[in-house]
């Protein structure tokens, strides 16, 4: 029912009076559209495919693709299942099935499906990686024979670049686990340059990218758009560093009664860089000058309309958690007056440690290398001391440390800044099992503990150099 719905909610397109195209040239322009992050009209695609032949196995995949990346595990997991079905001990399909799981919070079955995968390709570093992050509890038994197997795989010489990448990110948590630093460092290290030479990053693109917003949102053109966008006071946005606490503060928030998880919606870049630029001319956040009145109420719907398609649900509010908002606040106050703003901070070594020891599916090419990990967090700084110099309405900034001192005053604070009533439930979040997209999604089901705190010390002689860059001013 969900998935008619969305379909017919986003049908732009006149499908009844159309032929009914060939699966393949349909299965073409989807996988066109999922590249081009289009989602909706992917989903428009392969739903009208399936409905012709509902056992195509790539559009089964592919549709079960762009649901996961939309933050809907659930639409996914029904979507590999079907696919398994066609393909039965597929090992990949298995792997995205756990992955679902995953995500889901059900991290046994998560667990059962990826050692499923693995005993069908005992020597798929994927498996091996997933499997190793989905278990973090003490060291077993099993993990020695995965350490043994993994080890195998790092000496061999056919290991190389992604998958190589995975063996050491795989082994270093292994080893971490173990209380060897040393030698998980090690493989961290070797982790992050083979990550870091494989991929595109142009560090003086991002710097004026930054220097652009600044120039862009400035205190005239927030008097000039003043009171022009959406009224709605429904949409809480969280955003900040990745690996800041983002995941954990919207599950606080979504354990309100009043509120509802939205996830990671990355709308706000999608209006700003594509319908945005589009309407100017221009590129973002130069387009943004060009922005009239009449059009800020327009893209804010637009928005809200989107996330109720994809996200339903009766509760009066909803938590956005997109990390990189962080370059969006004034867009997003431009749309939404009445919104609240959460911004997210963590001591810079704490955070970039942790950036540093994690792997990301893009988005995030600054932080396999140190130097550049450490430049990155300083403009990323710099603009949000912008943003709470210009910004109309202030951000609330919910400090990762003070919230592990003192839940109770602090998440009582970020309630009635967003004029919440108290709620016990906030106090209990790692009870709700509500669906987490990031890297976080384990530790959020556990209650507030203070471990990750100056947790980069156990590498404070190895990470000298990330600590220099975040001490040398731009």
């Amino acid at each position: 029912m969900r998935e008619q719905h969305l379909a017919h909610l986003l049908l732009t397109e006149n499908l009844a009076s159309l032929k009914t195209p060939p699966v393949e040239y349909l299965y073409k322009e989807a996988l066109t559209c999922a590249e081009a992050k289009e989602y909706d009209q992917a989903i428009i695609k392969l739903l009208q495919l399936l409905d012709v032949r509902s056992d195509y196995l790539d559009g089964l995949l592919l549709l079960a693709a762009v649901y996961f990346s939309t933050g809907r595990p659930e639409l996914s997991l029904a979507r590999y299942e079907a696919a398994l079905a066609l393909s039965p001990g597929n090992a990949y399909i298995i792997n995205g099935i756990g992955s679902c799981y995953y995500t889901m919070g059900e991290f046994d079955k998560a667990t059962q499906c990826f050692e499923q995968a693995l005993a069908i390709q005992p020597d798929q570093a994927r498996f091996l990686f997933n499997l190793v992050y989905a278990n973090e509890g003490a060291l077993s038994a099993q993990d020695e024979v995965y350490i043994g197997r993994l080890q195998a795989l790092h000496r061999s010489s056919g290991c190389t670049g992604e998958s190589r990448a995975l063996v050491c990110f795989a082994l270093a948590r292994l080893e971490e686990r173990q209380g060897d630093h040393v030698t998980a460092f090690r493989y961290y290290d070797e982790a992050n340059r083979i990550t870091f030479s494989s991929i595109t990053y142009r560090e003086k693109d991002w710097f004026d990218f930054c220097d652009a917003v600044e120039k862009a949102f400035v205190p005239a053109l927030f008097e000039r758009l003043r009171g022009a966008g959406n009224g709605d006071a429904a949409p809480i946005f969280v955003f900040g560093m990745a690996r800041s606490g983002t995941s954990l503060v919207e599950q606080i928030l979504a354990s309100h009664p009043d509120v509802h998880g939205a996830g990671e919606a990355d709308m706000i870049p999608y209006i700003a860089e594509r319908t945005i630029a589009r309407m100017a001319g221009q590129d973002y956040p130069h387009a943004v000058s060009q922005l009239q009145p009449a059009a800020c109420a327009p893209l804010a719907d637009f928005f809200l309309q989107r996330i109720r398609a994809y996200y339903p649900s009766p509760r009066p509010r909803m938590v956005v958690k997109t990390v990189n908002n962080f370059f969006h606040a004034g867009l997003i106050q431009l749309l939404f007056p009445r919104a609240r703003l959460i911004h997210c901070v963590r001591d810079p070594m704490d955070n970039c440690w942790s950036l540093f020891k994690s792997l990301f599916t893009g988005n995030h090419p600054y932080c396999y290398d140190q130097k550049a990990l450490g430049r990155y967090y300083r403009r990323y700084a710099q603009l949000m001391a912008h943003w709470h110099k210009v910004l109309p309405e202030p951000m609330f900034d919910l400090h990762y440390e003070r919230l592990i001192a003192h839940p109770r005053e602090t998440i009582a604070a970020l309630l009635e800044y967003c004029g919440l009533p108290w709620a016990e439930e906030c106090m209990d979040f790692h009870c709700n099992r509500r669906v987490v997209m990031t890297a976080s999604a384990r530790q959020v089901h556990k209650p507030l503990y203070s471990a990750s705190i100056n947790a980069w010390q156990v590498a404070a002689k190895e990470l000298a150099p990330l600590r220099q860059a975040l001490e040398t001013p731009l």
